[in-house]
């Protein structure tokens, strides 16, 4: 019986506290600003590569006290937003700007923008959405002089670089995205700018053969461009074991 009362009790002592916590959480919660927004996901629709696109997503504070945004992050450099930066009082309105730039960026985008402030909900997440199509008249194009690089001799293990020149015979800015190669043994040194229409640009890889022997090896660069988003060239050589005494036959794809 004794039990039982205190059971009793101490459900009863845990009930008290449940509704103090709850009042004292809504008593919080009706002390603070709250962001309403119109919308939370913004559609783009189609948009031309190129373009930049401009949205305000539109609020109200329908809290009791005012609100202060504090950040707006976006998930991505593409997207820039601005906010409205004095304090919005309850019942007035406010608005994030989010601009996204669709140069480079073909295809389909979903980004988020992280509005963080004082309100009740203290990090709220909005979106933006939307399919990115290119004018095939104004695609980049690369232009290879060559796609055969004869290195010569090198030494297995030790790396050396040689230079791809290369053109850009489009209609918009060309970007050279990504180098690989199945054999893991080549890197790109340093940043590549984009090159604009009918301009040049120097391709620098870094090489490092891993076996002895006659190789070849097939790289492939990777572009911006939709009609010739990747070409492959061919590297040729003679890997030994040691150079010391011995010169390259080649560099950069040059006699000597």
């Amino acid at each position: 019986m004794f039990n039982k009362q205190l059971a009793m009790k101490k459900f009863k002592y845990s009930l008290l506290l449940s509704f103090f916590a709850l009042l004292a959480f809504t008593q919080a919660a009706l002390g603070q600003g709250v962001l309403k927004f119109t919308e939370e996901t913004h559609d783009f629709g189609t948009i031309e590569e190129g373009a930049i696109s401009e949205h305000q997503f539109e609020f109200t504070n329908t809290g009791t006290e005012p609100i202060l945004i504090k950040t707006v992050q976006a998930s991505c450099g593409c997207t820039t937003p601005d906010w409205t930066r004095e304090a919005i009082l309850p019942n007035q309105k406010g608005v994030i700007k989010a601009r996204f730039d669709s140069r480079g960026r073909p295809g389909n985008f979903f980004k988020t923008i992280t509005v963080t402030s004082n309100a009740s909900e203290p990090s709220k997440r909005l979106n933006i959405k939307g399919n990115v199509v290119r004018d095939p008249s104004k695609d980049a194009k690369i232009v290879l002089d060559k796609t055969v690089f004869k290195l010569g001799k090198v030494q297995k293990g030790k790396e050396m670089t040689f230079k791809i020149p290369y053109k850009n015979l489009g209609k918009m800015d060309l970007m050279l995205t990504e180098v690989s190669s199945p054999c893991n043994c080549v890197k790109r040194v340093g940043y590549i700018n984009p090159i604009t229409p009918n301009g040049q640009g120097i391709l620098e890889i870094a090489y490092t053969p891993s076996k002895v022997g006659k190789i070849t090896e097939k790289i492939m660069l990777k572009t911006n461009s939709l009609t010739t988003p990747a070409v492959e060239i061919i590297v040729e050589s003679e890997s030994v074991e040691n150079l010391s005494g011995a010169s390259p036959l080649r560099t950069n794809g040059v006699d000597f």
